[in-house]
This record gives C-alpha cells, sequence and structure tokens, in this order.
C-alpha cells in the first residue's frame, strides 16, 4: 500500500534565518530549472527593502524539498528575487537609492538619562544612501525579525520541481529566454553549465543582461536542439524545452561542450560578435558541418573574417521571399545580409536557407567544392543590384527609437533580446500578412516591446496586440507610430488596473 501524506508545510522564517540558511547553503537558491536572481530594477530593489524594515507583508517564500543520498536538500524554487535582494542588503553589497518611498521612517527611541530615568522621543529617520551597516540598531532588529512565510512542497521529486517552477511562474512576466529551462527537469543541469562557457563571455561578449534573462540559456538549448533534433525544430521556446528534456542525452551536452572549447581558442570579440542569440544556432550548426571537412579550426575563423563580403554573395535557395515590400515579387536569390532582415528568423525555413546560403560560400572560399571557384566572384557582381524598398524610415533603427525614449544606455544584448521577444509576441497575431508585422513597422513594434518589458508588463501584449492590430492606426514614421502605441498600451493598461 503507497503511504500517501501531506505534502505542503507552512511555517514562518525571521529574515536572520533565511539569510543565515542562504549563506549556509542549508537553502539553495541555485536550482538548474530556476532563472537567475537579479531580474529587478534598482527601484524595484531598494522598496522591497523598505518594505522589510517596515514589517509590511509580502508573497511567500516557496521551497521544495528533496530527499537525496546525500541528505535533506532544500530548493529556494520561487522568491529568488525577495530572498537574495534581502541577504544581499544586509551583506553589505548595496546601499538604498533616492527613489524610495517612504524615504523616512519613524521610530522611537529610549534615553537613559544619568540619573537612571528613561525617557522616549520619536526619532525620524532619513534611509536613502544607507546600507544595512548604516542603520541604527533599532531599524536592524526590525529588519532582522521581519517575518517571512514560507511554503514547503515536502519530498518533491525532480519532476514536481520543475512543475512547481512553471506553475509559480506562469502568471508573472518571465521572459521567452527564461521558459525553455523550466520545462528541463532532465537536462536544465547541463545547459547551465554550457552557458557559463568562456566562450560566451570572452568571445561572443553576452552582457550580463543577456546572462539574467536566460538568453545564453537560450542559445544552448537552440544549438543542442538544432545540432541534433532539427527535423523536430519549433521555435516555441516551451517545445524546445520539452523535446530536449524527453530527448537530448548527456553526450549531445558534451560533445557542443567541445565545440565551445574549440572555438574559444581560435574565435576572436570581433568575429564572435556573428554569435548573437539571433544567429547563433547557424553559425554553431555551421562549424558542425565545417568540422566535417577535416581543415584545421583556425580555417573557419578566417572564413569568417570575411564576414562583411560574404554577407552580400547571392545565392539559390529552397524558399521564396519578398524584398520589396508591396510589389508581389517573390526570389529565392539572395544574400545572406537580405534573408537576415526577414522578421521570422527562427522559421525552419529561414534557417535552412541561412544555412545553405553561408555552408556554400563556405565551401568556395576554403575550396572544399572543386569547380566552384567562379561562383563566389560571379555572385559578388549581382549583389549590387538594389531590390531594397527606400522609404523615409530607412535610416530608423529600433536602438534609435529605444534610446531617445526609453533608455539613453540600453545595450545591443538587450536590443537583440527585444528583437527576439517581438517574434515572439508576433504570435499573438493571426494574420502573418498584416502591416502591423511588416518590416516597415518593426522599429515600432520592437522598441514598444522593449518599452512593456521595462515596466513589468509585457506579459499582457499578448492580449494587447490583436486588439491593436485591428485598429487598423498605423502611422508611417517609426518614431510617431512607436509613442503612438505606447499611448494605447498605457490607456489598455489603466483599463486592466
Amino acid at each position: 500500500m503507497k503511504l500517501l501524506r501531506d505534502k505542503i508545510k507552512r511555517d514562518t522564517y525571521m529574515v536572520s534565518k533565511l539569510c543565515g540558511m542562504l549563506n549556509r547553503g542549508d537553502l539553495r537558491d541555485n536550482h538548474p530549472q530556476q532563472r537567475k536572481s537579479g531580474q529587478w530594477d534598482n527601484s524595484t530593489r531598494d522598496n522591497f527593502i523598505v518594505t522589510v524594515i517596515k514589517n509590511e507583508d509580502f508573497d511567500p517564500i516557496k521551497i521544495c524539498e528533496q530527499l537525496t543520498e546525500q541528505g535533506v536538500v532544500l530548493w529556494l524554487i520561487d522568491g529568488l528575487q525577495r530572498s537574495t535582494t534581502i541577504a544581499n542588503y544586509k551583506s553589505g553589497k548595496f546601499a538604498l537609492g533616492k527613489k524610495i518611498d517612504p524615504f523616512a521612517i519613524e521610530y522611537q527611541e529610549a534615553i537613559k538619562g544619568e540619573d537612571g530615568n528613561i525617557t522616549y522621543k520619536n526619532v525620524s529617520y532619513d534611509l536613502r544612501g544607507k546600507a544595512y551597516k548604516d542603520l541604527p540598531d533599532k531599524i536592524k532588529e526590525d529588519f532582522d525579525n521581519c517575518p517571512v512565510d514560507i511554503v514547503k512542497h515536502l519530498d518533491c521529486t525532480d519532476e514536481e520541481v520543475g512543475r512547481h517552477i512553471v506553475r509559480y511562474n506562469s502568471g508573472r512576466p518571465m521572459v521567452v529566454a527564461q521558459r525553455i529551462s523550466a520545462y528541463m527537469h532532465n537536462t536544465a543541469k547541463y545547459v547551465k553549465e554550457l552557458s557559463e562557457h568562456a566562450f560566451f563571455n570572452d568571445c561572443a561578449n553576452y552582457s550580463p543582461t543577456a546572462d539574467r534573462n536566460g538568453t545564453v540559456d537560450k542559445v544552448v538549448s537552440e544549438a543542442i536542439m538544432g545540432l541534433n533534433f532539427f527535423d523536430a525544430w519549433n521555435k516555441d521556446a516551451k517545445k524546445i524545452g520539452k523535446h530536449l528534456n524527453n530527448n537530448a542525452t548527456e553526450d549531445m551536452f558534451h560533445k557542443f561542450g567541445q565545440y565551445l572549447d574549440r572555438l574559444l581558442e581560435v574565435i576572436t570579440p570581433q568575429t564572435g560578435k556573428l554569435f548573437s542569440s539571433k544567429n547563433a544556432l547557424i553559425w554553431f550548426m555551421l562549424f558542425d558541418r565545417f568540422s566535417k571537412t577535416g581543415l584545421s579550426d583556425d580555417k573557419f575563423q578566417l572564413f569568417l573574417e570575411h564576414y562583411e563580403e560574404i554577407k552580400k554573395i547571392k545565392i539559390k535557395v529552397s524558399h521564396r521571399y519578398i524584398l520589396v515590400k508591396g510589389s508581389g515579387k517573390y526570389t529565392n536569390n539572395l544574400s545572406f545580409a537580405e534573408l537576415d532582415g526577414c522578421k521570422s528568423t527562427k522559421d525552419k525555413g529561414v534557417i535552412e536557407d541561412k544555412l545553405y546560403i553561408l555552408q556554400t560560400i563556405m565551401n568556395d572560399f576554403l575550396h572544399c567544392n572543386k569547380g566552384n571557384s567562379n561562383k563566389e566572384n560571379g555572385n559578388k557582381k549581382s549583389s549590387n543590384k538594389k531590390n531594397e524598398k527606400i522609404t523615409d524610415n530607412q535610416n530608423i533603427t529600433v536602438g534609435d527609437i529605444i534610446r531617445e525614449y526609453i533608455d539613453n544606455d540600453i545595450d545591443d544584448d538587450e536590443i537583440e533580446l527585444y528583437e527576439m521577444m517581438a517574434n515572439d509576441f508576433s504570435e499573438a497575431i493571426e494574420n502573418i500578412d498584416s502591416e502591423f508585422l511588416s518590416e516597415d513597422n518593426r522599429p515600432s513594434f520592437v522598441a514598444l516591446v522593449g518599452y512593456a518589458d521595462r515596466i513589468g508588463k509585457s506579459q499582457l501584449l499578448n492580449d494587447w496586440l490583436p486588439k491593436f492590430e485591428k485598429k487598423k492606426a498605423l502611422i508611417a514614421n517609426q518614431k510617431e507610430n512607436f509613442l503612438h502605441m505606447k499611448q494605447d498600451f498605457e490607456q489598455y493598461l489603466k483599463k486592466c488596473a
């Protein structure tokens, strides 16, 4: 007879105990399926500390217990941002900023006179700029003794831990890149190990933001999928995660790790930029095919050094594309640069054609195919033909809009992340030929996705986008169109509030 017992236990810890458990490793905050800490902006982080100091209520912390041969392991699976923010503040890793509300806290101070009598006075203390060590003893005590509600799931399997992570994040803005690992309880640890590989930092130069947002995890997962299961390719993050969880082997991850080791030896920071989150899958799959030529890896680096020339060479591919919007003219003779401008960058057909273009040119460049040495020169001549539509918005980029209206200091990795997120959100619009999804409207669309992510409301785009698209209210100028869409989205948020 199978023994059935309660699987949930509720408890309350003090902040001091929670921090102690994290410091000692009694409570582990690095589960491979969990997204990383540091997701909050400074304002959210600082105001949460004010909440703790004032002993105000906040959502419970969720823990999963696993019984292993090494002992009882407690995983922090929900509340990572809250817990690490508390622990980081107590350990002195940051001080409070100026954008806190309230910025002053009042408390009663006991004063003992020379005659031994105690009097009391009310003190108003300004928290702005204060680290934990700067706080008066009374406020430190309030912080340390703030109660933290705990929900503990007992005796969990790996699958149950993964289910709880997905369940707790289902109503929160978990970005696309973070969803893959949430469905990979069997293989997430291998993805995390490869995500820490020096190639992504030293060569591809992925930013800390890309690391926190799960972008590197997504790149690794897509690479494993493309290298081993391309016939079953699907750009949906959830489906990739589930497929790898059920089918990927440790050897597949080990082989990809060897590829990263080899690339680390030859790829420079300059050519490493080609391995962006948008195209890393293509270059990894190309390197896999290059490996079968028997040439030394430095030849692959040499090929990448000529990318500016390579990207303009036209090759005939399997699928047909409209390069000039509204012309009705399809072509299957195009360059990598032209194909790279298509919005469906992770569609299977686009990946196949991109890879075919690069492999064809690479074989000619490295003389892997005899008798084809004239193809590169012949295609270079045709690459000068102008077949791109010139519009008033030709020089307005996503970066231009974001830097002018959202964040002047945004880096290119974050813009690439918003490009990737926009591809996923575009699926909310049923009409794939909609003007909203056109290349002309692309800069303002991606910028709006970035804006929604910055304010923590990207999860509402799936509902808002179809409603706005039906209005057919686009403006040709992309900066004006962004402001127009932003205003409409903000009005929608007010209705939802």
